[in-house]
């Protein structure tokens, strides 16, 4: 099966940076290359995380030691990480212009696409007794496709249009493939913050993207970043040893 390529930012001022230079002088440029090969496999998972029990995988594969991969994740503060995933913070910064184009790309094309439909799908004009009833409908549906168009970073503005909709039942789509009512939206954002649901919400959008069959697979979205996020905020701390 082919693999997807995926891109991520490697500046070339990362060889002045004070902990690849303390990386270096220890482990050399083996424990450089880990380190960039560590990258390259946090950018192929959806969420920018993997999980500890896959170092060994990472080694065997790499024909490295597992101490010396452990030892590039928790001893240089290249890497965040708790009793089940390591992830890098700096890596999720870097690649948010990338994330977001691409964000606004697929907007666009959804929008298209919608517009597309509602002219195919126009109807005829009314008796005046349904005309409220139209507009009302139109109104609603304009609020959607605002939210629909709107950049991801934009987690705020979005949240600001949610708060303008009356019926908290009206399902929204975000990036044309996640799927809440904004009551549920509301739930999540209360709870967690908009920039950890923000985070989840482009990692389930692009998982659908890509067709990956785990998240081709889920029905309910609300259900799906509730537990998500749930499972993060348990772990917020981080460990201070990864125990293979």
């Amino acid at each position: 099966m082919k693999k997807d390529s995926y891109y991520f930012p490697h500046f070339t001022s990362a060889r002045t940076d004070a902990k690849l230079i303390k990386l270096k002088r220890v482990l050399g440029m083996e424990g450089y290359g880990i380190y960039f090969h560590i990258l390259e496999t946090l950018r192929e998972q959806t969420d920018f995380k993997y999980p500890i029990l896959g170092i060994e995988d990472l080694a065997y594969e790499w024909h490295v030691s597992k101490e010396k991969i452990q030892a590039v994740i928790t001893n240089y503060g290249l890497f965040e990480f708790d009793e089940n995933n390591f992830w890098s913070i700096k890596l999720i910064q870097f690649l948010q212009p990338y994330l977001e184009k691409s964000q606004r790309a697929r907007n666009a094309a959804n929008q298209r696409w919608l517009n597309a439909n509602a002219d195919a799908n126009a109807l005829p004009e009314q008796c005046d007794s349904n005309a409220s009833k139209v507009k009302e409908s139109k109104v609603n549906k304009s609020k959607v496709k605002e939210i629909n168009n709107m950049d991801t970073p934009s987690f705020k503005e979005i949240h600001k249009l949610i708060q303008e909709v009356e019926d908290k039942n009206m399902e929204l789509l975000f990036d044309g493939v996640v799927k809440l009512k904004a009551k549920e939206y509301d739930q999540l954002v209360n709870e967690f913050g908009i920039e950890a649901v923000k985070l989840k919400t482009i990692s389930l959008s692009s998982g659908i993207h890509n067709k990956l069959k785990m998240y081709t697979s889920y029905k309910d979205h609300y259900r799906v970043l509730l537990n998500w996020l749930s499972k993060d905020k348990k772990t917020q701390t981080p460990a201070r040893k990864i125990h293979l």
